[in-house]
């Protein structure tokens, strides 16, 4: 028997989550139990779930474009005196 390369696991009695990377395990807290609800939902009833996987895995390997991305901004203007 093989061990998988992502798996996911939930209690909805206690809200606890597990998520396995093919490595080792991640326990999220409960505050993202919905959220991991919902990514395995999406899995489940995925046509490709291999496929979603791998563009979520794509997706968070990007390099953040700082130039773009919402956040914390300090024109530069108003660098001025922060040294």
């Amino acid at each position: 028997m093989s061990t998988p390369e992502f798996a996911i696991f939930q209690n909805s009695r206690t809200k606890q989550s597990g998520v396995w990377n093919g490595k080792r395990w991640a326990f999220p807290p409960e505050k993202d139990f919905e959220f991991l609800r919902t990514l395995s939902t999406l899995i489940r009833t995925d046509p490709d779930p291999a496929g979603l996987v791998k563009a979520i895995e794509i997706e968070n390997n990007k390099p953040t474009n700082w130039d773009v991305e919402p956040g914390f901004f300090i024109p530069p203007e108003e660098l001025d005196g922060l040294e």
